[in-house]
């Protein structure tokens, strides 16, 4: 009886020791599969870091570009302005102007874009009756400056009831300066951009 009870007690033991070696390679599995996940997204940031830095076109000098967009009469229309190529040292500081026929549009909202990091640098101006729009862009110091190709701003746009079907011309003004995180004027080339109401 003796024996019995002794080899009773050793099978539990045995069941224990292989419950624990269960629990502890279903551990093993889970951290190996979480740290290939952990591995697989950092590649996958990695992957899209470098593809930002590789879809960024650098040049001597910067091109800033107001796009083109439809819309009717009576409703409101969204329109990006972005930096297609910058310097190797980015852009430290800007400023320009865009200017309308405030007669069929009215500026609704000024969004900063995806590539100002710091949006406490953007400021802007707005001469409605005079159918203008100021920006002014200025980083703290050399880490606060645009190092990337994108959007720079989107603009909403209140196309009134009564405009008349056609262009409403968004031209970026002369006036305008720019310069790298150096702060080294750097020459412009600008694209202007429209409404088309239809």
């Amino acid at each position: 009886m003796k024996k019995a009870y002794i080899g009773i007690i050793a099978i539990l033991v045995l069941m224990a020791i292989a419950a624990v070696a269960l629990v502890i390679n279903r551990k093993d599995v889970s951290d190996t599969a979480t740290d290939n996940k952990a591995v697989s997204d950092l590649a996958s940031d990695k992957d899209s870091n470098s593809d930002n830095i590789a879809s960024t076109t650098f040049s001597d000098k910067v091109s800033l570009t107001v796009a083109a967009a439809s819309a009717k009469a009576g409703t409101s229309v969204t329109v990006a302005v972005s930096f297609d190529t910058i310097t190797e040292k980015g852009v430290g500081c800007c400023n320009f102007s865009i200017e309308y026929d405030d007669s069929r549009i009215e500026l609704l909202e000024l969004t900063p874009g995806e590539i100002i990091d710091n949006v406490k640098n953007l400021e802007y101006a707005l001469a409605d009756s005079e159918g203008k729009i100021s920006f002014i862009f200025a980083g703290e110091n050399e880490n606060d400056a645009i190092s990337r190709t994108g959007v720079f701003a989107y603009l909403r746009f209140m196309v009134y009831e009564n405009a008349a079907k056609g262009d409403v011309a968004l031209t970026i003004a002369d006036e305008g300066s720019f310069g790298d995180a150096a702060l080294n004027r750097v020459e412009a080339v600008y694209t202007d951009g429209k409404i088309i109401v239809q």
